[in-house]
């Protein structure tokens, strides 16, 4: 029969190192629990910010389609602005071209109005005289009229009298016409000159607008 005191003793030592280990062990899980708690803690801090960051990364996006729009709206704008640009230049060549043809013909009529208003006034003076001549011979003669057979010759003189008047007419009629062409000239020059204030006018508001 065996001692009891002799296994007590045994045994002993056997249950001392068990109990050592379960207390390492229980360490263990607190140790892994904190940690894992820690984990836990670190992914959720994670995911908050990969999903911040993915609705950044949205909202960057929808940002960057807008600016990618707005510049192929600018880019049509701008070609637009061009081509009006380049339109408004074509027709200011074209209107300084017509008013060089407006200058030309106005300083033409000018030159014609002054020779044909010299021409009058020495048919004026010619016929003046004609008529101061004629009057005398119509005074001369008026009183011997129905007596003397130079009737003939006095009906004459009236007549030639008559068609020197009707010149005269006629070179002043002439006259009115080519001061109305001069007159009509200026108002066409002056409306042309508003049209050229008004594409300059455009033209530099362009520039002041147009990005650099």
């Amino acid at each position: 029969m065996e001692n009891p005191e002799v296994y007590s003793d045994a045994a002993s030592p056997g249950r001392e190192s068990l109990g050592e280990g379960s207390a390492d062990l229980e360490k263990l899980l607190q140790t892994a629990e904190a940690e894992n708690l820690q984990m836990v803690k670190l992914i959720d801090t994670e995911r908050q910010r990969s999903t911040e960051f993915q609705k950044q990364i949205e909202e960057t996006i929808a940002w960057t389609e807008q600016l990618e729009e707005s510049t192929k709206n600018l880019d049509v704008e701008a070609k637009q602005l061009h081509n009006k640009f380049k339109q408004n230049r074509e027709i200011c060549e074209g209107l300084k071209k017509t008013s060089a043809v407006l200058d030309e013909h106005e300083e033409a009529l000018r030159k014609k109005f002054e020779m044909i208003s010299l021409e009058r006034q020495t048919q004026l003076l010619q016929h003046q005289e004609d008529v101061e001549k004629y009057e005398k011979i119509w005074s001369r003669y008026a009183r011997k009229y129905e007596d003397i057979p130079l009737a003939k010759e006095l009906s004459k003189v009236k007549e030639t009298a008559m068609n020197t008047e009707a010149s005269v007419r006629e070179v002043s009629e002439q006259i009115t016409r080519v001061q109305s062409q001069i007159i009509e000239m200026e108002v066409e020059k002056t409306h042309m000159q508003g049209k050229n204030f008004f594409f300059v006018l455009l033209f530099s508001h362009y520039l002041e607008v147009a990005p650099m």
